[in-house]
């Protein structure tokens, strides 16, 4: 059980143990240290067949999932994921996805992971999406909030739920979670994106560009190109990307609201300067997809600046964090 507002979920995790077994990871526990807390309680329910476990807000439920459904996934005893539930409060969704600050440790320093990737990881890697607290809402705010959800993740059951929250969640125990296949994005890189709620305000594409981004050029873009009045309210973009500067990787390219991150995903496959360049999706309200790929074409590396080749790439100013190979993304 995941989500950003604890006592909402709280209730939906007490009523969806009801019969049965339910444990909560306290919201004190870091971010860092709940995939252990889960295994210590799974011990502790070795002989449940069904228990909800619920998780703190500031869960990665990539690295959770992955951890114990992954291919190297060894647990004592053996655990199945059934459903991710990740409760969707509507009053301060946007709120969530806007936020500008980042994930705590356990020594006050943060995290390079922003709240609000946070967030959103959390719904795409859902199976089912209660949405609590959306009554208030006039119908097409609330068609608009039902859509972008559905587009960032096609798969999930959406469930709009007030009184009797339990029930209307109804769970199926058979639906197993899953590492990265049901994330909107992930679909939209693939062609297979059909979202099943859609509102006119809210769409997706897909960016792509052959040639590395210059560093420079890329960052000062993000940081005056991008106003919402022009090219509309990107919630989110993720994909693969190449920075010039850094020929021997593959970077992964991660947006969520107002925070973006680039990190190294994997060495490159192909010589520096013969590997492909951008592959970008992107999600969110009002969109300009033309003038969105013309800022990122003037990103690109020219004619002469790709000629120039890899010895001249790296010697381009890079203000874009250095990336740590040992801490690859997966």
């Amino acid at each position: 059980m995941l989500g950003m507002c604890a006592p909402e979920r709280h209730t939906i995790a007490r009523m969806l143990s009801s019969g049965g077994s339910g444990a909560v990871i306290g919201e004190d526990v870091p971010a860092g240290e709940v995939a252990a807390r889960l295994q210590t309680l799974v011990r502790d329910f070795r002989t449940s067949n069904r228990v909800v476990i619920e998780c703190p807000s500031a869960t990665s439920s990539t690295d959770l999932i992955a951890r114990f459904t992954g291919a190297r996934a060894a647990t004592d005893p053996p655990v199945t994921f059934g459903p991710i539930v990740t409760v969707v409060d509507a009053s301060h969704l946007m709120f969530d996805l806007d936020r500008r600050d980042y994930v705590e440790g356990e020594d006050g320093q943060p995290f390079p992971v922003p709240w609000a990737q946070v967030t959103v990881t959390q719904i795409e890697n859902a199976t089912v999406l209660p949405i609590v607290n959306w009554r208030h809402f006039p119908r097409a705010q609330l068609t608009e909030l039902l859509s972008l959800l559905s587009h960032l993740n096609p798969s999930a059951r959406l469930k709009l739920v007030g009184s009797g929250w339990a029930r209307q969640v109804n769970l199926d125990w058979n639906q197993r979670a899953t590492v990265g296949g049901t994330a909107g994005w992930i679909r939209i890189l693939r062609d297979q994106h059909e979202p099943h709620v859609r509102d006119p305000r809210v769409s997706s594409f897909r960016y792509e560009q052959l040639r590395p981004l210059h560093p420079g050029r890329v960052a000062q873009t993000l940081l005056t190109q991008f106003d919402r009045e022009e090219v509309g309210h990107i919630v989110r973009s993720v994909g693969l990307c190449r920075i010039a500067s850094r020929p021997a990787m593959v970077g992964k390219w991660e947006q969520a609201g107002a925070m973006i991150t680039f990190a190294p995903l994997a060495p490159a496959r192909s010589p520096a300067g013969q590997s492909l360049g951008q592959e970008i999706a992107f999600i969110g309200f009002d969109l300009n997809p033309g003038l969105i790929r013309s800022r990122l074409d003037s990103c690109a590396l020219t004619e002469d600046e790709f000629t120039a080749g890899p010895a001249a790439w790296v010697h381009y100013p890079d203000p874009i964090p250095h990336w740590d190979p040992r801490n690859m993304n997966r």
